[in-house]
């Protein structure tokens, strides 16, 4: 085993619980630095516009010579699909564009299906056309100032409180590891090889951090996919995927360089440990 390890385990393994509650309120804040910064990217209203689509649909314009009996058939046989999840029949006269035929609206099960579900029911007879939408539009209405001023403050104050945790829980960690630490030198241990596994446990409680807000991030994103009428306008951004993959790769280093700033900081405590 590295030398590196070897600390690093010596010092998670002193950890008591008033340190552990430190360190664990450290994390949190990591947590909550993140997540207010995600809500930039990921809540929001999409802009009104003259499209019928919501995300997740599709429509189905059909074409005029079919029978009644024809629709039916067509209907029930789209119902049965497994990705789909609702359908309605839509008269021409209720989509106010001018159309002499009517339509089926189906919503697939998840946004995810709906390129698959477009192809399949493109080739279905007596489709005269296919529109989908697969995500949400990517412009979307700006923060109010007093939400975004809450924002920024909420970041600032997630980021000083963090760091006083962090400074806090460290000395806490060192206090219990003084003998450890002075028999290290002692030894000859350089000084920057104490402190790296300090900070490099900063660094761990960030990366765990930014783990626990992706692993949210996309639990909503998948509700949200599947409900996208109901976030649309107050959390467009959860709807799309790729946004939620953008937010979630940009979180990473933000929660990485956080916690290794709180880890940095408890690292240079060791000076506090000299015989």
């Amino acid at each position: 085993m590295s030398v590196f390890l070897f600390l690093l385990c010596e010092f998670i393994g002193s950890i008591r619980a008033r340190t552990g509650v430190l360190l664990l309120y450290f994390l949190l804040l990591i947590f909550s630095f993140l997540a207010l910064f995600s809500c930039f990217f990921l809540l929001g209203a999409t802009e009104k516009d003259d499209q019928l689509l919501m995300p997740g649909e599709i429509t189905l314009y059909l074409s005029g010579q079919l029978s009644v009996q024809q629709v039916q058939d067509l209907y029930l046989n789209i119902r049965d699909m497994q990705e789909v999840r609702q359908i309605n029949y839509l008269f021409h006269q209720e989509l106010d564009k001018g159309l002499g035929a009517n339509v089926l609206l189906v919503r697939a099960v998840s946004i995810d299906m709906v390129p698959a579900l477009h192809s399949a029911l493109g080739q279905l007879e007596g489709v005269a056309r296919v529109e989908s939408r697969a995500s949400a539009n990517k412009t979307t209405l700006s923060f109010s100032t007093a939400l975004r001023i809450g924002l920024l403050v909420g970041l600032g104050i997630t980021v000083l409180a963090g760091l006083v945790l962090a400074r806090m829980g460290f000395a806490e960690l060192l206090r219990s590891c003084t003998n450890r630490i002075r028999l290290l030198r002692l030894s000859g241990t350089p000084e920057q090889t104490i402190r790296f596994p300090i900070a490099a446990i900063g660094a761990i409680c960030g990366l765990i951090a930014t783990a626990l807000l992706i692993a949210v991030i996309y639990v909503l994103h998948s509700f949200a996919a599947a409900n996208p009428q109901q976030f649309s306008s107050t959390a467009s951004g959860l709807i799309d995927t790729g946004t939620v993959l953008m937010t979630s790769l940009l979180c990473v280093p933000l929660g990485l360089l956080l916690g290794s700033l709180g880890g940095i900081l408890g690292a240079s405590l060791t000076e506090s440990c000299n015989s």
